[in-house]
């Protein structure tokens, strides 16, 4: 007697849920080693392993121009751009969010010519808990124009 192909998929569906899971967990573990992604988001599987999350994230955004490097915090409308941003810091998104910096700076900075974010995470010394900071990543806008920021 042949088992027909539907029986043989629900018996199946009980591990889906399990798999899923682990697809999950994969993908999290590969974009936190890969992309940087902070192990307390993406599943959050290894959150309460490290220290690499929330508040150990920051960033720091300069605005450049010809004989002039400034640094600037983003203002209150771009917390949550800024949160995925030190969340997973890939290049798409850096981009996006460097654009938007100069959008709101390139009216008001004579010759803006670039716009540099870069994220960083506060690691702790092995023996003595001292804090450090380590750079993840770095992007630099350049040729900043109507044409740059406006797309």
């Amino acid at each position: 007697m042949t088992t027909s192909p539907h029986r043989k998929w629900q018996g199946l569906l009980p591990y889906l849920p399990s798999f899923i899971l682990i697809l999950v967990a994969v993908h999290q573990l590969y974009l936190a080693q890969t992309a940087d992604l902070s192990p307390w988001k993406g599943g959050g599987f290894g959150m309460f392993s490290t220290t690499d999350g929330g508040p150990n994230r920051h960033l720091h955004i300069f605005l450049i121009a010809p004989e002039m490097e400034q640094e600037v915090w983003p203002s209150k409308s771009l917390e949550d751009m800024e949160d995925r941003v030190k969340e997973l810091p890939t290049e798409a998104g850096l981009s996006k969010f460097a654009r938007e910096i100069a959008n709101r700076y390139k009216n008001r900075i004579n010759d803006l010519t670039a716009v540099r974010v870069e994220v960083w995470r506060t690691q702790f010394a092995a023996k003595t808990l001292q804090p450090f900071s380590l750079l993840l990543r770095e992007f630099t806008l350049m040729a900043i124009d109507k044409e740059t920021t406006e797309s």
